[in-house]
């Protein structure tokens, strides 16, 4: 235990405040992209999203969100709104943020449509000194830490025929680059990261949608790739509407398999990252599962006709 909190320090010290990540990028629309809610397939949404990792090898690190969407609510402005909890190891090194957002379609034709938006952050992060073991003697001062964060991002969906959609977006996070030092003497900023994703939806036939996923993220000298297929098929059954089976990769870092159930209203999903780095070994290959719940509600209680392809599941 010794050696994993050390290690855990040295890491925290290297990675500069990054992110919490959730294998289950496109479900977490306003960690990807602060103009993705434009797109949802319902007037609202709300999520819960759960995840923990590394368990098999010390304290899990856990992060928890929760999320409200509410598509066109005013003058086509679409609003969105995010509670986030992470807690990272043993050093109980805790985040917690709460997350507003803006979203506007600008271009709105028959076969496109292209959504902007923007989000402002608030954030609180603690640690606890005692349970950490320091190669040196440090000089620490503070133990919370409370700062602002800015995003923005922009997405274009493009119906390409009947049977095939794409989707892609780009976003900028930490544009105001807050001070993550706990020491008020020592400068630590927080790097912008930059997200950029593409999705292919395409009907294979009338009992069949894949989608084609790419994601790709960049934070200073820390980047992320995860590329992957979602197979979907409906379901005749008095409570089930579709079923979702897929394997997403994180390049050189975890294998991702998962399975989700649409029911009118509901989609739940479930996924597990299984560890193929080079902390194998250590993990047995285990890494972490993940859980997302999503409620989906119109304003009228008939389904309002989509101007695009949009899977159920988004």
């Amino acid at each position: 235990m010794r050696r994993i909190i050390i290690i855990f320090v040295v890491c925290l010290s290297q990675l500069h405040a990054q992110d919490p990540h959730f294998s289950q990028f496109n479900t977490a629309k306003l960690n990807l992209n602060p103009a993705l809610f434009s797109f949802i397939s319902s007037d609202y949404q709300t999520l819960l999203h759960r995840k923990s990792q590394w368990s098999s090898v010390a304290d899990p690190f856990k992060t928890l969100a929760i999320s409200f969407y509410a598509k066109e609510y005013y003058k086509q402005l679409s609003f969105g709104f995010n509670f986030i909890h992470d807690e990272s190891g043993p050093s109980s090194f805790n985040t917690t943020g709460i997350n507003t957002s803006i979203s506007k379609i600008i271009i709105n034709k028959s076969n496109s449509l292209i959504s902007v938006g923007t989000l402002i952050g608030a954030y609180q992060r603690s640690i606890d000194y005692s349970s950490i073991i320091f190669l040196e003697e440090e000089q620490l001062f503070n133990d919370n830490l409370f700062f602002l964060d800015f995003a923005v991002g922009s997405v274009l969906s493009q119906k390409i025929n009947n049977k095939t959609m794409l989707e892609c977006g780009l976003s900028s996070y930490h544009l105001n680059q807050s001070q993550q030092s706990f020491n008020s003497n020592v400068e630590s900023k927080m790097p912008v990261k930059f997200n950029t994703y593409l999705i292919s939806s395409h009907k294979l036939s009338s009992d069949f949608l894949l989608n084609t996923l790419i994601f790709y993220s960049v934070q200073q000298n820390i980047s992320e790739l995860l590329y992957g297929i979602d197979l979907l098929s409906p379901i005749d059954n008095k409570f089930l509407d579709e079923i979702l089976v897929g394997l997403v990769i994180r390049d050189n870092d975890a294998v991702i398999p998962k399975i989700g159930f649409v029911f009118e209203k509901f989609n739940m999903l479930l996924s597990y990252d299984i560890n193929i780095s080079k902390l194998s070994k250590a993990s047995n290959n285990f890494g972490g599962l993940e859980f997302s719940l999503i409620y989906s509600w119109n304003k009228n209680k008939s389904v309002l006709e989509k101007k695009y392809l949009c899977p159920k599941y988004l």
